[in-house]
């Protein structure tokens, strides 16, 4: 790759991978001797590498890293492996086999056949012995007579001379060669007798031979190296690496360009304990994770962040392990000490820590020790210094390489050793920020000590004076709790409930009530609302003043809100309110939405923004009580909902601006909107809100606004993607203020707004799966559960399966009847879009007769426009099947329904005229004969892809199929763009229903009802023609049926270049056992026919190969960027591209081989997905008329030469011509007929020159033509 084109950054870090590629750290004597053994077997003999060490020291990493290194990937690299509790003889020697014959089909037809001949020759009978071994060498050596592989062991000597035989031929036709043996100790005893047979044998093969064994272990047999063949440059004993090993390494991977490298050879050395192979891993892990970066100086930079957020192999930890356990007791202690200060200390802190009680016992000769103690675990790499600051200032600190460390040491304490170091560090903590000492790490110095408090034994500390712990619990649980780590918070308040409860301090008493309410408020957000619930009716049982009524009904409130408990937050927002002597009362809604009306004219609500500001406290606590009520009230219903709107609205117009005037504003547009039908005075009030907001300091009342537009307003005159921009203001906003009840709200809307989008349903799910993420989230019950209805549907659309609504809901979900039921709603109203589509429109009707009412309740919801437009298909879809009075009722919902949808189109168009226009088009193919449909359904298409809403254009197509099932190329046309366009949503089941329904799949096969350009222009409906695009294979092969051959295979090539599939595309049609170039296209440059087809063979450019082995086993082979492995890794055509990704797809017609299309594509991203499913969409129409076209398939004259030659066939030449017509391979004819392969390619020459033809589909078609064989 040519990295001229790279960033300086992204340039030096290709650079260095490529320096790791070919560095082999701290092997270099071991290299040389492995280097020599291979020039062996370039000067024409063998070489042997034996490879020792004691287990995880980087056997197996060695031999591949020395045969890549020694042979620059261009020797033929064939590996087996032995496994423990593996007891099938010869296993891995079949393994190597297969590799091999999977190799010898790569090479071109003259050098395969010459050396399938040679091992007939040499191994004549022993053939079988190779067969029973691995019997997928019978695609190469042909059907033997078999040999029972329980008498292999009575056979070994046949076995080896057969193996032998068989690996000297390969090891020429493949040269060089290398087999590496993995494992050695695990080999069963035949397969150690014939890898011992072979080092005997020295010089009789031509190929290099790796084996590996740990030398610690107890294997099935025993390795003596005395067996093997003497030589001091053929045993390699692998020991690990030291410091300066790994120094050196990186000086040549970085050269010179590297700051701290001494700090990160100690880190490698303590992760690695000197394993080259997990040395070569992690640094490869710290360059990915960013660990090691280039900086703008040119330099390398070690970023210690980084490293210690490694995630390490399990397999180094147990290395780590090891060291840790063998360490002195003082310095295992000093460890432990440093892990229960959360792995990271400064000296000073741990100088106090291990000083003992006073401070005067910190004396020169401790601090000596200590440092002598420290500088030996720095050494070992247990430890590492961190200097902060700079000058004078710089303070030294020490703390574990990686977090993994830290864990492996804790995790070895008693609990008692614990509490005791724990307790231990709180006081020396507390008593440093006593004396206002050093400060301390952490966010404060309470926090820092209650993190240790929650580590000591309850009993530890009543047992001290629990009082001089108590504030500072308090504190550092505010902190927590502000800085949002919850879970700690809800720890920290609860032991500190623990000491109030055992203490007897009146002067504590104060802080109950304080602490009460923390803890409650904690519980409930970590998900204990049942024992929250406990605490807050307690609470308001124990205080009965009215003050403190309020104050813990402030708190109970909200966090009933954040539960979904609608019924409590109603009963505590009307008590609040009766506390404070505000009345909320049905009957004065008719006079609040009076004087809502004369308070907010046109005039008032251009002045709203310049109004006093309320200080009124009473006032302030009525304007937060009904922000809180008003989601519930929604729920409630309309009239309570519109209620609190009003009473927001009417307080805030009268009395002046507030933190809450926003959001009383945005719940009057809901008011305007919905109750009073004004929307243009709704817009102009939403504008003057929006303002108003963006002047606003108080985040919390821009969230809540942000909200209750975007959930109930927005989408009704903006658009959709306006609308989840507001709500994702509404998000961010709450996230900044740590409020999470109406983010709550506006994700769970904004998820609903996404699907109403129709947007890919993979931008769905990425959204919700980024959702979840997220920090911990009081609404966690809501999100969860929209999250998992809107999933269950995806996985409908994807997968054709949903769980039934009752799995949504778990049982103790059932005490959150109002939050439930509005989910399940929710859920609902998806599901009626779910039987509809799935055809069960009488269920469909009864679910829209059922929820309809319920729907009715709760105004402004994007969905329900959703709920609106498959209530009135389900309607319209069983309307014959009603009769007298629900007919009648039926019909008139339909039309008050149509209205209403009608009504908001009004409004605004952008969102849901597509939806208007097709349940027009539906409702007149019902009544009124269908006349308007076809143009309402054109319409719909159009304006749904003007919107990119694939779900809506996709459903058009299908139902416009529908309308014109009596036009069978017109129907079809519009069912293959629905599954078409429901595939490129994401809903894969649809799309395969469709086809299903229409039959598709086979109409794409054979084309019956595809559709002719011909038959597109004189029968479709003009505005169809513009879905006749690439998207579709059928529109294509109504194309290429007007062209010749040559026309339609140029038609293919350049699609698929103008699609920007490709890069380059070629066809190679199969000729006498080779591949011959026909048609090709570059990217660059137009397509090119070779009127002489070009043998593959002459032609450099090409990964030959590849190509032959995917002729030969008619195998589909895609290979990306990252497929590099296996059996094509040294392909030198790949080598030198790479970011080439290809593609071979075998033609076949009627069965038989006919050739190959080659694909490229250079920009890494892939060949796969789709892409081969639609170029073999193709094939049976161009195969077909490449077969009906050519000149040999004209009727046949009674003199033709070839008839009379026809007589001439022989009856074995006849029985391999009636096996090639059905499609047998020539592997799978020798097999069936116990000939050799050389033999089915003798008879297929013979066939070919009698019939005078030159490939299998030709001597097929000729046969038919002949009525020598029946297809």
């Amino acid at each position: 790759m040519n990295n001229t084109c790279l960033d300086p950054n992204k340039k030096a870090n290709e650079e260095v991978k490529e320096r790791i590629n070919r560095i082999m750290v701290g092997r270099f004597g071991e290299m040389k001797m492995f280097q020599k053994q291979f020039d062996r077997v370039l000067e024409g003999g063998m070489g042997l590498t034996v490879v020792s060490g004691r287990p995880g020291i980087g056997k197996t990493f060695f031999a591949e890293r020395a045969v890549s290194l020694s042979t620059g990937g261009n020797a033929t690299y064939l590996h087996g492996k032995f496994r423990q509790y593996e007891n099938t003889p010869l296993l891995t020697v079949s393994e190597v086999i297969e590799q091999a014959v999977k190799h010898l089909l790569t090479l071109p037809a003259e050098p395969l056949r010459r050396i399938q001949n040679d091992l007939s020759q040499s191994l004549n009978t022993d053939a079988a012995i190779i067969l029973a071994v691995c019997p997928y060498a019978g695609i190469l050596l042909g059907p033997r007579k078999a040999i029972n592989t329980d008498s292999l062991e009575q056979l070994k000597y046949r076995v080896r001379k057969a193996v032998g035989k068989f690996l000297e031929i390969v090891s020429t036709a493949l040269f060089p060669l290398v087999i590496f043996f993995d494992d050695l100790q695990w080999a069963d005893t035949l397969s150690l007798y014939v890898i011992k047979s072979f080092c005997r044998d020295y010089g009789y093969f031509n190929l290099h031979l790796i084996l590996a064994y740990k030398d610690s272990a107890a294997g099935k047999v025993n390795i003596d190296p005395a067996k093997f063949p003497a030589g001091e440059d053929s045993f390699i004993g692998l020991g690990g690496l030291d410091l300066e090993d790994i120094e050196r390494y990186l000086r040549l991977v970085f050269r010179q360009d590297i700051e701290h490298k001494d700090y990160l050879t100690r880190i490698l050395y303590g992760l690695t304990l000197g394993n080259p192979f997990n040395l070569d891993r992690i640094l490869r892990l710290l360059l990915k994770e960013n660990a090691v970066v280039y900086s703008q100086a040119q330099k390398w930079l070690v970023r210690p962040d980084k490293i210690d957020k490694l995630n390490l192999p399990a397999d180094i930890e147990r290395l780590l392990q090891a060291q840790i356990d063998g360490l002195k007791s003082e310095d295992k202690k000093l460890l432990e000490l440093i892990a229960c200060c959360g792995g990271e200390v400064k000296l000073g802190l741990l100088a106090r820590l291990t000083a003992g009680d006073g401070a005067a016992d910190n004396t020169p000769a401790v601090d000596a020790s200590l440092k002598k103690r420290l500088d030996r675990l720095c050494q070992n790499s247990l430890l590492a210094v961190n200097r902060q600051g700079g000058g004078l200032q710089a303070e030294t600190g020490y703390g574990f390489p990686h977090d993994i460390v830290l864990r492996l040491v804790y995790h070895m304490l008693t609990p008692e050793e614990k509490s005791g170091l724990h307790y231990h560090i709180a006081g020396i903590l507390s008593a440093l920020s006593d004396e206002s000492a050093e400060p301390i790490a952490g966010p404060s110095a309470d926090l820092a000590v209650a993190g240790h408090l929650l580590h000591v034994d309850r009993n530890l500390l009543r047992k001290d004076d629990a009082s001089k712990w108590i504030g500072t619990l308090y504190r550092a649980g505010r902190a927590a709790r502000q800085g949002a780590a919850v879970e700690q918070a809800l720890e920290i308040f609860g032991r500190c409930a623990e000491l109030l409860s055992a203490g007897d301090d009146t002067a504590a008493a104060d802080l109950v009530l304080d602490v009460r309410l923390e803890l409650g408020e904690c519980q409930y957000i970590c998900g204990q609302a049942e024992e929250a619930g406990q605490s807050f009716e307690a609470l308001i049982a124990e205080y009965p003043a009215v003050a403190c009524q309020v104050r813990i009904k402030r708190k109970y409130i909200n966090l009933c809100a954040f539960n979904g408990d609608f019924e409590k937050v109603m009963a505590l927002g009307l008590e609040i309110l009766n506390h404070l002597d505000f009345k909320v009362d049905l009957k004065s809604l008719i006079p609040d939405l009076i004087k809502s009306r004369l308070l907010l004219n046109s005039r008032k609500i251009r002045w709203l923004k310049d109004a006093p500001a309320i200080t009124d406290e009473r006032l302030l606590v009525i304007l937060e009580t009904l922000t809180v009520m008003a989601p519930s009230a929604n729920r409630i219903g309309d009239r309570m909902s519109a209620l609190i709107a009003l009473k927001l609205t009417i307080l805030s117009a009268r009395h002046g601006n507030s933190d809450y005037a926003p959001v009383a504003y945005a719940s009057y547009v809901y008011v305007l909107f919905h109750l009073l039908k004004d929307p243009e005075k709704g817009r102009e009030l939403e504008d003057v809100t929006l303002t108003f907001l963006e002047k606003s300091e108080s985040v919390s009342s821009r969230y809540v606004a942000l909200c209750i537009i975007g959930s109930l307003t927005r989408h009704w005159a903006h658009s959709l993607a306006d609308t989840i921009a507001c709500l994702e203001r509404s998000v961010t906003e709450g996230e900044k203020a740590d409020a999470s009840l109406y983010s709550s709200y506006a994700i769970t809307f904004s998820v609903i707004t996404r699907f109403m989008t129709g947007a890919p349903l993979r931008e769905l799910k990425q959204y919700i799966a980024n959702n979840r993420s997220r920090r911990k989230r009081l609404e966690h019950y809501l999100t969860n559960h929209i999250y998992a209805v809107y999933e269950n549907q995806i996985r409908w659309l994807e997968e054709g399966a949903a769980a039934g609504d009752e799995a949504l809901f778990a049982e103790e979900d059932r005490d959150k009847k109002l939050f439930a039921d509005t989910i399940k709603l929710n859920g609902d109203m998806i599901r009626l879009q779910r039987l509809y589509l799935e055809g069960q429109t009488r269920e469909a009707y009864g679910l829209a007769e059922e929820i309809g009412p319920e729907v009715s309740l709760h105004k402004g919801f994007v969905l329900n426009v959703e709920f609106l437009f498959y209530s009135i298909l389900s309607r319209l879809a069983v309307h014959r099947d009603l009769s007298g009075t629900e007919k009648r009722r039926n019909k008139q919902l339909m039309k008050r329904q149509l209205n209403e949808l009608q009504y908001w189109i009004r409004v605004y168009q952008g969102n849901h005229k597509a939806r208007y226009l097709l349940a027009r088009a539906e409702y007149d193919a019902q009544f009124n004969g269908g006349k308007l449909a076809p143009g309402l359904y054109r319409e719909a298409m159009e304006f749904a892809q003007r919107q990119g809403n694939l779900a809506l254009e996709a459903l058009a197509n299908l139902l416009a199929a529908r309308f014109h099932r009596a036009d069978r190329k017109l129907s079809g046309f519009y069912a293959s763009e629905a599954a078409g366009l429901y595939r490129k949503w994401g809903a894969s089941a649809l799309a395969a229903a469709v086809a299903a329904g229409w039959k598709l799949e086979a109409s794409t096969a054979e084309n019956p009802a595809g559709l002719s350009e011909d038959a597109a222009s004189s029968e479709m409906p003009p505005a169809a023609k513009t879905y006749a695009d690439d998207r579709d294979i059928l529109s294509h092969l109504g194309r290429i049926e007007k062209m010749d051959e040559d026309e339609g295979y140029l038609y293919l090539l350049d699609l698929l270049i103008r699609r920007g599939d490709v890069d380059y595309c070629a066809v190679f049609f199969e000729k006498t056992e080779d591949m011959y170039l026909k048609y090709e296209q570059r990217k660059t440059s137009g397509p090119q026919i070779h009127q002489e087809p070009i043998n593959m063979n002459h032609l450099s450019g090409f990964p030959h190969k590849i190509i032959r082995y995917a002729a030969r086993t008619e195998t589909e082979i895609l290979l990306g960027t990252k497929d590099r492995d296996g059996l094509f890794a040294n392909d030198p055509y790949l080598a030198a591209e790479d970011q080439l990704s290809l593609a071979c797809l075998p033609l076949r017609y009627a069965g038989v081989l006919a050739g190959i299309i080659y694909l490229e594509k250079t920009d890494g991203e892939g060949l796969g997905g789709s892409l081969p499913s639609f170029v073999k969409g193709f094939v049976p129409a161009l195969l077909a008329k490449r077969v009906n076209g050519s000149a040999i398939f004209t009727e046949l004259r009674p003199e033709s030469p070839a008839v009379r030659k026809t007589e001439e066939l022989t009856g074995r030449e006849l029985e391999v011509l009636r096996m090639v017509a059905k499609g047998m391979s020539n592997s799978e004819i020798s097999k069936k007929l116990y000939i050799t392969l050389g033999t089915v390619r003798n008879h297929l020459s013979s066939i070919y020159a009698k019939l005078e033809v030159d490939n299998r589909v030709k001597a097929v078609m000729r046969a038919k033509e002949l009525q020598i064989i029946h297809l």
